[in-house]
């Protein structure tokens, strides 16, 4: 078995990690993107506990061990589990163009990750640095406001364009993720981007969300509303929205989803091409409901070779918040369709393609 998936492989994937995504319940998605702000505002904590004493280093080496230091964050939301605004506004993009999800569906991914990240980013500025009093003294105290002063002070255009380079960077780190079958792949994945974004110095809306509140908590001589809001939130958000849904996300479905004779590619990943398996188009079958068993909707379902003979890929219901698991198998040229229960484990339906 290969230790990656191919790069088409993994745009199929996001499509089918967004259509999880949609089938999350708000209270879950609101837990979910607390902890993606929550992980996220640790890395930045840890970044400045270990850089705030480096008083007597040269700018370069600091903003490599700030870079070496802040992924922690990202690892645990790719990881653990999280829904984090800026990995979001690349994975839903290819399933919006695939028409799999609505406007409204992106519209509520967003809008309720944002939030809940500013929540949760938050928590940590007060509760975990300020009350835990990390940063009361110096010189950790001046650099953590030098820091939310520095990045409330740049022009709109300037925070939009270091906005865009940040999310290109994170949206790749999550692109090589899921690309990587195992957790060492994963992290080295997540690790590479997130220290260059830190590095170079681009702009990230949800750590902004806590280095800025931090600042302004410890006296930084800025505004909550025209600084802070105005001058970097606002542009910092907006440019990770273009960094990752244009660069990454868009980027990625045209040039692997994209047919501009059909006007949409069949979800077939590259190994039903290299293999010739006319089952990996999205095929069409009844989904049943976990719960009581009966027919709700018929879906479109792509499936993935795992190189024993079946195709696999989880699916789903956008009823139901439990994602399920459909098992393709050739049987004499008849391709069955089996649902097996995330719970159990046991197949309850079947229905000939």
């Amino acid at each position: 078995m290969s230790s990656y998936k191919t790069p088409k492989d993994v745009v199929v994937m996001a499509v089918n990690a967004s259509l999880v995504k949609t089938s999350y319940s708000t209270p879950r998605l609101a837990v979910l993107g607390f902890l993606a702000g929550a992980y996220i505002s640790v890395g930045g904590v840890l970044m400045q506990v270990v850089t705030g004493g480096m008083t007597g280093q040269d700018d370069g080496t600091k903003k490599l061990v700030a870079g070496a230091v802040f992924p922690v964050g990202l690892i645990g939301v790719l990881l653990a589990g999280g829904e984090l605004f800026t990995g979001n506004t690349a994975i839903m993009i290819p399933s919006l163009l695939s028409r799999r999800i609505t406007v409204g569906d992106v519209a509520r991914s967003w809008g309720l990750s944002w939030v809940c990240n500013f929540v949760g980013a938050v928590f940590v500025a007060y509760f975990m640095a300020y009350e835990a009093g990390l940063f009361e003294h110096e010189p950790y105290k001046h650099a953590v406001i030098s820091l939310a002063v520095k990045k409330m002070s740049h022009g709109w255009g300037e925070a939009f364009l270091r906005g865009v380079g940040c999310n290109w960077l994170v949206c790749l780190a999550v692109w090589l993720s899921m690309a990587a079958n195992d957790v060492v792949g994963k992290v080295f994945g997540i690790w590479f981007p997130t220290m260059a974004f830190v590095a170079i110095g681009y702009e990230h809306c949800i750590a902004n969300m806590y280095f800025c509140t931090l600042g302004l908590m410890l006296g930084a001589d800025k505004t909550f509303f025209g600084d802070f809001l105005w001058k970097n939130l606002i542009p910092v958000t907006l440019g990770n929205i273009f960094g990752g849904s244009i660069l990454v996300g868009g980027v990625y479905w045209y040039v692997y989803l994209y047919d501009p004779a059909q006007g949409l590619k069949k979800l077939k990943t590259e190994s039903d091409e290299e293999q010739g398996h006319e089952v990996g188009h999205s095929v069409s079958l009844r989904d049943f409901s976990e719960v009581d068993g009966n027919n709700h909707k018929d879906k479109e379902i792509p499936f993935q070779h795992n190189g024993s003979g079946n195709y696999s890929q989880t699916y789903a219901d956008r009823s139901d918040s439990a994602p399920r698991r459909y098992v393709l198998q050739s049987n004499n040229s008849l391709f069955q369709a089996k649902q097996f229960s995330e719970v159990d484990g046991a197949c309850h339906g079947s229905k000939p393609i």
